[in-house]
């Protein structure tokens, strides 16, 4: 499946303009670990460099991480987020060179201080330095950035608990429906939602389904809106949205929303 993934990834460079490509990649992108208070772990992250021609110098930038209501990402310096588990990260190499079509392997180890409990993250960020060596260009070659995220999970100290606090509807246009689900998350793990919603006109009959991400989160402490957007015509009349999501506790979320068309 890597090799798929990479050769997938090279081809798709030809498809952008030169200062747009960024040419390497990181894999896996994610690590989620379930670790105990004292304990350290070392794994390792593949670094591809997908330019066939020129070699690509690249740091290390270890970041914390939070999302906001809306799902955008802000970063932070791993001291300033209190769940970050930045501070516990040793990474080698922090800067290495890869040649043309080249892959390193970089080792990182997380070390669980004695008195944590909950979930902690952060991001390992793998940043290549801006070239300006190429003939014939205006400005610089793209500095790309990619990461790979880094989740502790302290055994036996986990606790989950979410609720639905909101479900609305909102004509988008003439054939997009859009549905925002509201989650809060009152425990100290993060939980990642699975589910749909599903549409029915008044006879009963399903007239449209969507499933929600595969990549939304919601973090320790958060609020997170979901927005789910059915993209077909929808005639004039009265419906029911009914949405169902799995956070890993034992019930389910469920709710149940009337809505209407209008012309």
């Amino acid at each position: 499946m890597r090799r798929i993934f990479v050769i997938f990834f090279i081809l798709a460079l030809a498809a952008l303009p030169l200062w747009a490509r960024v040419y390497f990649v990181v894999s896996p992108p994610r690590f989620e670990m379930n670790m105990a208070p004292g304990q350290n772990r070392t794994e390792t992250i593949s670094i591809i460099n997908g330019d066939s021609a020129n070699p690509l110098r690249l740091r290390v930038l270890v970041k914390g991480w939070e999302k906001s209501k809306s799902g955008q990402t802000a970063y932070f310096e791993p001291s300033e987020q209190p769940r970050s588990c930045g501070g516990w990260l040793v990474v080698n190499p922090s800067e290495f060179e890869l040649p043309a079509r080249g892959t390193e392997t970089v080792r990182f180890t997380i070390t669980v201080p004695e008195s944590v409990s909950g979930s902690y993250w952060a991001m390992i960020f793998f940043e290549s330095q801006p070239d300006t060596t190429e003939k014939g260009m205006v400005g610089v070659r793209l500095a790309g950035r990619l990461g790979a995220s880094v989740y502790a999970n302290i055994d036996g100290t986990m606790q989950y608990q979410s609720e639905m606090t909101g479900f609305l509807y909102r004509r988008a246009g003439y054939q997009n429906h859009e549905f925002t689900v509201s989650l809060k998350n009152s425990g100290n793990g993060y939980f990642r939602p699975k589910g749909g919603l599903e549409v029915k006109d008044a006879s009963g009959k399903k007239i449209a389904t969507i499933n929600i991400p595969d990549d939304v989160i919601v973090l320790p402490g958060a609020l997170r809106d979901i927005k789910l957007l059915v993209k077909q015509v929808i005639p004039p009349g009265k419906y029911t949205a009914l949405i169902s999501i799995d956070c890993g506790q034992p019930e389910l979320l469920e709710g149940e929303l009337p809505f209407e068309v209008v012309p």
